[in-house]
């Protein structure tokens, strides 16, 4: 019966983040350009950081990939696109 039924659709909508299968977006990495200076994970936990105060579902996933981190320091990063605001 609902395979008849199916074989009329002529449209299907998905969702723009593509979250149908949780409802929730996952990132599982960020990926960059090799910075010797920096230690591993540092850029993973930067952008975490940079994400956390945004909305977007995007930005969000992305700052699940690492836990807070308390700021004991002030960086800018202009050349790396990188703001905190």
């Amino acid at each position: 019966m609902y395979w008849r039924k199916a074989g009329k659709i002529d449209t299907v909508v998905f969702d723009k983040t593509g979250t149908l299968t949780r409802g929730q977006l996952e990132a599982r990495r960020v990926r960059h350009l090799p910075i010797e200076t920096l230690p591993e994970g540092a850029m993973t936990r930067l952008a975490a950081s940079l994400a956390r105060a945004s909305r977007h579902p995007v930005a969000q996933a992305i700052a699940r990939l690492s836990p807070p981190v308390e700021a004991v320091a002030s960086l800018r990063l202009p050349a790396l696109g990188g703001s905190p605001t």
